[in-house]
């Protein structure tokens, strides 16, 4: 089946949409070995690197296809853009739409290169395009964007004229969609009118189609106002805001035959704490593994909220639903079955066999925080962590416990105590889990030797091919030397292994910042 460019196109700018940014630029190289001259697709993947952050690698993607269509400068008209050959010719509706969707594209990656690296020539390209884009289609949104660089570029007058062009444009918008309100609010703070901005933000806030991605866009465009010297008044903080991310880790529930930590009684009461928990957060995305009790609890909860749930497994899938899930029946497994369905994602640690390592589900539970903080960096914000526990309890592996020992912020940190709602149920520590509805499941025989966690190293020596013969002696003492640790290991860096093959070298540690010394 032929996939469209607008197909491409829509889940690409999903990807974005969401800050799921280096998924969308492996959209973008996926689309372009199919549709390898579409210009759009090429810009749209340049865009997510340098919202990723990676904007080296973005200028320099960008530099190799920007010889088809020559920087706009702000003296030049249009007839002296060199429009690729997609976009040549009569300018019917088709090639029109192309020729604005490339401004737009170019406009807002210039301004986001000018974002990291704050050079004027990056500052003046990105007005260029827009403004350029605003002849073209008089849109809102090429407006106000243009105003706005115009103000940053200290061309007051320009910026005033746009910016009052902009309201005038934006006044018969609707009152519940995001976009124009939050135009129509940035025009009004370029004008020195903060009192009618923050009205707008506020009403922009509540539209029934925002989104956090929107949200975040925005609060990225203010910090950088601000910056500028434009005066935010302080209420808009308090309705453009970050959206809040949650780790969840919880005790699973009871085996059969156990001394009571979370028996089935307590499930609707956990369920419960759960909701409100989330309420009070506001919570848009989760992190979490998917055992039975707690973790399914929570993913049905966000599933019900309609927010992100990103689930980490930390083995092959049939293996986990035998470890964590099936002991607690069948109506649970097909609940975690369901939740794996629906999540926003499900990434596996190891698509290995379990082989009896806990230390797998402690590996898992350092890829969800890693990949939750990650996410969180990108939106502005720092992650919450949720526990269901009972600190008298064993721990189990992968438990909450691997969270609680290092989570540094007491602000963030979140307990639904299953002592305190067991003591509201009567449930004495004499009281068995109910037979009925729990089985107990034969344990996965340990498989030697132990896996560990190690952090891994692999390196090639650039231009190998090219050395002589009589260079060689040269780099095997040189790899010798490697190999005795005595180039790279000091008290402050633990190397556990380090070999080397032809121009490779493999080396591994016990931590990632040993490694990121090394390299």
């Amino acid at each position: 089946m032929t996939i469209e460019t607008g197909d491409w196109v829509t889940r690409i700018q999903q990807a974005i949409d969401n800050s799921h940014f280096f998924l969308a630029y492996d959209i973008s190289k996926e689309a372009l070995e199919k549709q390898p001259e579409n210009l759009i697709i090429h810009l749209m993947g340049i865009l997510a690197l340098v919202q990723a952050g990676a904007t080296l690698q973005a200028k320099k993607s960008l530099k190799s296809i920007i010889n088809q269509l020559e920087p706009f400068k702000p003296q030049q008209q249009t007839s002296a853009i060199s429009w690729p050959k997609l976009l040549r010719g009569k300018a019917d509706k088709q090639r029109s739409q192309q020729r604005h969707q490339v401004l737009h594209l170019l406009g807002d990656i210039y301004f986001r290169i000018w974002q990291h690296h704050a050079e004027d020539e990056h500052l003046q390209l990105s007005h260029g395009y827009y403004s350029e884009l605003f002849k073209l289609n008089r849109s809102p949104e090429s407006g106000i964007n243009a105003a706005l660089l115009s103000r940053f570029l200290n061309q007051t007058d320009t910026a005033d004229q746009l910016a009052t062009e902009v309201i005038g444009q934006t006044s018969s918008a609707s009152e519940d969609n995001f976009k124009p309100l939050a135009i129509a609010a940035e025009a009004h703070l370029l004008l020195g009118k903060s009192e009618q901005a923050e009205t707008l933000f506020s009403k922009a806030a509540n539209s029934s189609d925002v989104h956090y991605s929107l949200l975040v866009n925005q609060l990225k465009r203010l910090q950088l106002i601000q910056q500028q010297g434009i005066d935010i008044a302080d209420g808009i903080s308090t309705v453009i805001k970050p959206p809040t991310v949650v780790i969840f880790a919880g005790h699973p529930l009871d085996k059969a035959g156990h001394e009571p930590c979370f028996p089935a009684e307590l499930e609707e009461r956990v369920k419960q704490d759960i909701h409100n928990q989330l309420d009070t957060l506001n919570a848009d995305i989760g992190y979490c593994a998917a055992g039975a009790g707690s973790d399914i609890l929570f993913i049905e909860a966000m599933l019900e909220r309609n927010a992100e749930v990103h689930i980490a497994l930390p083995c092959n899938h049939d293996d986990y639903i035998r470890e964590r899930v099936a002991y607690a029946g069948s109506d649970w497994e097909q609940r975690c079955r369901n939740a794996l369905q629906q999540a926003t994602s499900v990434r596996y640690t190891t698509e290995e066999h379990y082989l009896g390592h806990d230390n797998l589900f402690r590996f898992n539970n350092v890829l969800i925080e890693g990949l939750a903080r990650i996410q969180s960096e990108l939106l502005l914000t720092d992650p919450h962590l949720l526990v269901v526990w009972d600190a008298l309890a064993q721990q189990h592996a992968g438990g909450g416990s691997d969270f609680m020992n290092q989570w540094a912020d007491i602000k963030t940190l979140h307990i639904i105590h299953l002592d305190e709602l067991r003591e509201q149920l009567s449930i004495t520590k004499q009281a068995a889990a109910n037979p009925a509805t729990i089985t107990e499941q034969p344990l996965t025989n340990k498989v030697e030797p132990e896996r560990v966690v190690k952090a891994m190293l692999f390196l090639d020596i650039v231009g190998f091919s090219k050395l002589t013969e009589e260079t060689l002696p040269q780099l095997w003492h040189f790899l010798e030397r490697i190999n005795e640790q005595s180039q790279i290991n000091d008290e402050n860096t633990s190397i556990d292994l380090v070999e080397s093959w032809g121009d490779a070298l493999y080396i591994a540690a016990s931590s990632a910042r040993s490694i990121l010394k090394i390299a």
